[in-house]
């Protein structure tokens, strides 16, 4: 599914949430469902960082492009520690 047609279906179905629960109801709801997302995001959050990881790793070296990162990588946090030792 296209980026776009995701914000756009998440649009339409927040809009219709806000038009059809009542004012009334929807702070309550709202801080509920907050609570249950933020609880349940803690608990994904270290999977999703480990296998989105692994599988970007290894996507990389299927497509030969490990190395090159990897020394992009190193090259960039050289060159960030030697300009931040003459900055101060």
């Amino acid at each position: 599914m296209k980026i776009w047609l995701k914000f756009f279906v998440g649009s339409c179905i927040g809009a219709l949430v806000a038009y059809t629960i009542p004012e009334t109801l929807s702070a309550p709801l709202m801080q509920t469902i907050s609570e249950w997302v933020v609880s349940a995001g803690s608990y994904m959050l270290y999977p999703v960082i480990f296998f989105g990881f692994s599988v970007s790793i290894f996507e990389m070296r299927r497509e030969r492009l490990l190395l090159r990162t990897t020394l992009i990588s190193i090259g960039a946090c050289v060159a960030t520690a030697f300009s931040l030792s003459l900055v101060g």
